[in-house]
């Protein structure tokens, strides 16, 4: 490795340049242009060194027109459109962004229309946009008629392969006439071009062993609209073709079981296929367009063949797939189960980049390669004759301002693992504990938390709300991880951007060649999230905490230079692979790092390179012995109030431990969407018809006489039509993250319990039974527990006390059912037999505490005493009111604007406007319902029982809430 000082460039940047700004990038940029007047060159540098700002701003000063190809919007908006400009010595200049079609005008007016129409990955323009009335304002059509007077042009790679193949399949239309307008240029620059090292992939996941029903993807549901949609038809019935071969039965089979197998990291978990229906019997390109344009046309009647928009945007890799020329059998493994991919390896993207880098080859002088993370990836073959590029540095080391040296990395001792005792789940307190120091050492305003994947991210941001420290937690190869400038210069990474062992199988023709890309990928994507903490102007000093990262791990990270190439060694005998980088010449400086023997030493080298912003003091447990809630008073008192059942049945559990009334019953409709009260009694038989799968009942929470014989905690994970992938993931992860806090508890304080699995994917029942007693004490225990182990999801019973308005209570639906709408069996964990030994608790002695003394309605209403809208109500309003606890807030909110004079209902439903979940239909219903009753606003310890996550009462200085009665 080499030091920050190292020469590695042919030419020496003068101190002064004839430019008016004197910044080193941009006399690098100077310097390096002068040097290399014409020709292709691979661009080395360290991250955040300015180089492409520079060169832009370098080029708009000596007027000669460029190009710049970036992987996302977020660089071109930011380091081309805003900092190149502000760099650069010109008062004035026209740069065009070039955007995604979803941008064009008409497009938006169709979107505002069809909403579903904003989640496709593509929306063509028309053939002939100078036609179109919003010619001269969409941005779209702007590089059409502002060509001749711009200074430059950017735009992604994937707009550049959309744009190359809208033009091959639909020649002399607007595609084309773009392609020919950003090709008179004069310098091309080609941003982050390791991007293009991974390639494109489409893939569905053919089989997995988690369904209950079937195992095989079930392609029925689009059987509806083939008569309506041709092409899509063409493409569905190809692909179930393909997946009746006898080859891709057997390749799934044989990855399923390498994928089974103990050592399966050391299988190629992929098998290549050739694809023999991928001939649609005339031209590719036009025919994928024509795919393209059913799926437009699908998406607007999606509804009437009720199809979800997961299911409209499988058809986008379906189709993907049938036109590849080859197929990947690939397996993956997730928390023990088994998924098999089908996988296309979209070569076309490739294929349509190289044929844009040669077409310009001859026609821009300077063809410019460039980022900070170059590995071993052929780049001859994005050029004429395979043309091979020279490898230069933007300056000394590659890092003009001398940035790494500003840089500290702080390596941990031992690294985290995906399973095992170290694995970031069993440590994940130890890394709160660690983040959450190092937040309060630093500020919140200068730390940025990054962990492995979104799914870990979301789930890390609960944790830490949770923990009393809430912050936002980023994710490698997020948006704001790439290529952008960041203001927080404590960097909190937690593990490094690891891929799994068979990521790249399904791209690479070996295994050994699979890992080499797997180790670069890691490296490429760590050090890249990383940098995001240096000071560009390497003027303050920044921090990274690699938690869980060795040093021979960091090592590898920021070891850049020509000609890098990844060792792999295998040594055998289930030791540890090694990894080895290596170099043909170190010409890229590098930061700083420190091997820690633990977190105190991290701490003692942080404070020595960037001192803390506070006082270094140690956190104390805040509540004491003395101060545990009642509840835990209550749970040791039960645990002497136990009946056990030993070898209850299923039909025993049912009938006598939860029915608690035999006069009516809740049945499920036949869809699963919806359940209707029937008044008949409940028979012997209808319970084993219930078990059987016939019918599907739920029971009532509350029996005739008031009483009660279990709570349930409902954990739901429930998935809407418009959901997108990001809000799926974060309702699994919310509901595993409830179900594995609520069972920790009850594990903790003793209390048994029985999980079900309900029918829903992700969804639960935790069923505990108790002696038949009065509703209103199951409510005030279940609640209690609820409270106490920071379950936010439903609690049954859910009313305090039985009255002649709610006789019934609420319902739940029976365990050992089929559910209709999922067509799979709720299944109790552990219940591997016919019986099962179950624990009955015993709380009739539990007194209700006299939280506030009944008051008639006739007499002085609470909003009497309390002045105006409480914070707590109004600092709600700005969060998530999500859960049953934001549920319950919703209606606190309610009944507090209501009762202070906010009287017009539309106001009323216009607070839950910011929502995720906004409807206004679903929202007047539930106003109306509130404010037709005379209800008062709910004193403190109603809201404190209630919905305590969303108060703050400690710091609350509105005393006459708490003595309002």
């Amino acid at each position: 490795m080499m030091s920050s000082t190292t020469p590695a460039s042919p030419f020496q940047t003068p101190l002064v340049v004839p430019r008016t700004n004197q910044d080193r990038r941009i006399a690098t940029a100077y310097n390096l242009l002068n040097a290399y007047l014409e020709g292709l060159y691979i661009v080395h540098k360290t991250t955040r060194a300015g180089c492409t700002t520079a060169l832009v701003a370098e080029s708009l000063n000596r007027e000669e027109r460029f190009l710049v190809v970036v992987p996302t919007n977020k660089i071109a908006d930011k380091t081309v459109i805003e900092d190149s400009v502000k760099y650069s010595d010109r008062n004035t200049s026209n740069v065009i962004r070039i955007p995604s079609n979803h941008a064009c005008l008409k497009n938006q007016e169709l979107c505002e229309k069809y909403p579903d129409l904003h989640k496709l990955p593509i929306l063509p323009l028309a053939d002939s946009c100078p036609e179109c009335e919003n010619y001269y304002s969409c941005p779209v059509t702007r590089i059409l008629h502002e060509h001749r007077s711009c200074d430059g042009i950017a735009l992604t790679y994937q707009k550049l392969v959309a744009l190359m193949m809208a033009s091959s399949s639909r020649p002399n239309t607007t595609a084309e006439q773009v392609l020919v307008n950003i090709s008179r240029i004069h310098n091309a620059v080609f941003d982050e071009v390791h991007e293009i090292q991974y390639g494109r992939s489409t893939g569905i996941a053919i089989y997995n062993d988690v369904r209950k029903d079937t195992k095989w993807l079930d392609t029925s549901r689009y059987i509806p609209l083939m008569e309506h949609f041709d092409h899509i038809r063409k493409v569905v019935v190809a692909f179930g073709m393909m997946m009746g071969e006898a080859d891709v039965q057997n390749a799934v089979m044989q990855t399923y079981n390498n994928a089974a197998d103990d050592n399966y990291y050391r299988h190629k978990l992929s098998k290549t296929l050739k694809n023999c229906y991928c001939d649609v019997g005339e031209d590719s390109a036009k025919f994928i367009m024509a795919v393209y344009s059913d799926i437009i046309k699908l998406t607007i009647a999606r509804k009437e063949y009720k199809l979800s928009m997961l299911d409209v945007l499988d058809l986008y890799r379906i189709m993907n797939i049938v036109m590849s020329e080859q197929v990947v059998i690939h397996g993956t493994r997730d928390r023990g189960a088994i998924k098999i991919w089908m996988v296309a390896v979209d070569r076309m993207f490739t294929s349509m980049l190289s044929s844009f880098i040669m077409s310009i080859q001859n026609k821009a002088r300077r063809t410019l390669l460039t980022s900070a993370t170059i590995c071993s990836h052929d780049y001859d073959q994005y050029f004429m004759d395979r043309t091979c590029p020279h490898d230069i540095t933007f300056g000394m080391g590659g890092d003009p301002m001398d940035t790494n040296s500003k840089m500290l990395i702080l390596a941990d001792s031992k690294r985290y693992h995906v399973t095992g005792g170290r694995s970031r789940y069993n440590k994940k307190h130890e890394i709160l504990q660690r983040i959450t120091t190092l937040l309060d050492l630093y500020g919140d305003d200068d730390c940025t938390i990054i962990t492995l994947s979104i799914a870990e991210a979301m789930e890390m941001e609960k944790e830490l709300e949770a923990f009393g420290h809430p912050h936002h937690v980023t994710y490698y190869k997020a948006p704001e991880m790439m290529g952008i400038s960041s203001d927080a210069r404590v960097m909190i990474a937690v593990g490094l951007a690891d891929k799994p062992s068979n990521a790249f199988d399904a791209i690479c023709e070996t295994k050994e060649k699979s890992l080499v890309l797997r180790e670069e990928a890691v490296h490429c994507d760590t050090w890249q999230a990383w940098s995001r903490a240096k000071d560009p102007a390497g003027v303050v000093p920044s921090l990274v905490f690699a938690l869980g990262c060795t040093l021979e791990q960091c090592e590898s990270i920021v070891t850049w230079g020509f000609g890098r190439k990844v060792e792999i060694k295998n040594n055998g005998n289930g030791k540890k692979r090694e990894v080895k980088v290596v170099l043909d010449r170190s010409v890229i400086t590098f930061p700083h790092i420190i091997k820690c023997s633990n977190f105190e030493h991290m701490l003692e080298a942080a404070e020595t390179h960037k001192p803390f912003k506070k006082f270094l003091v140690k956190l104390k447990e805040k509540r004491t012995i003395e101060q545990k809630p009642l509840i835990y008073s209550i749970i040791s008192g039960l645990l002497t109030k136990v009946r056990y059942v030993l070898q209850c049945s299923k039909f025993e559990l049912i009938k006598s431990h939860l029915i608690n009334r035999f006069d009516a019953f809740a049945e499920q409709n036949v869809n699963g969407t919806k359940y209707f009260r029937v008044s008949i009694p409940i028979t012997d038989r209808l319970i084993e018809n219930h078990i059987a799968g016939k019918i599907t009942i739920g029971a009532y929470s509350t029996s005739r006489d008031g009483t009660c014989k279990w709570i349930c905690f409902d954990v739901d994970a429930h998935r809407k039509p418009e959901d997108s992938e990001e809000d799926v993931i974060e309702k699994e992860l919310k509901a595993e993250h409830d179900l594995k806090k609520l069972t920790s508890f009850l594990d903790n304080v003793g209390l048994k319990c029985l999980v079900e699995s309900s029918g829903s994917p992700h969804s639960y029942h935790v069923w505990m039974l108790i002696e038949e007693v009065a509703v209103e004490k199951a409510y005030y225990f279940a609640n209690a527990i609820a409270k106490e182990a920071g379950f936010d999801g439903e609690v049954n019973p859910k009313q305090r006390t039985w009255n002649k308005d709610n006789q019934y209570g609420n319902l739940v639906k029976l365990p050992f059912a089929l559910h209709r709408k999922h067509r799979v069996f709720s299944h109790i964990h552990g219940w591997e037999g016919e019986t099962m030994d179950i624990a009955v608790y015993d709380i009739s002695n539990i007194e209700i505490p006299k939280a506030r003394t009944n008051r008639s309605r006739s007499l002085r209403p609470v909003n009497v005493k309390i002045k105006g809208v409480r914070p707590c109500i109004l600092a709600a309003l700005e969060k998530d009111l999500s859960g049953d606890q934001g549920n319950k807030m919703r209606v606190a909110i309610v009944r507090e604007f209501y009762s202070f004079g906010m009287a017009d209902k539309e106001q009323l439903i216009d607070l839950f406007r910011g929502q995720n979940d906004f409807d206004h239909g679903k929202t007047e219903y539930h106003v109306t319902k509130i404010i037709e009753r005379d209800f008062n606003v709910w004193p403190m310890e109603t809201l404190l029982e209630r919905c305590p996550r969303y108060l703050n009462c400690e710091n609350c200085d509105r005393f006459d809430c708490r003595g309002a009665q």
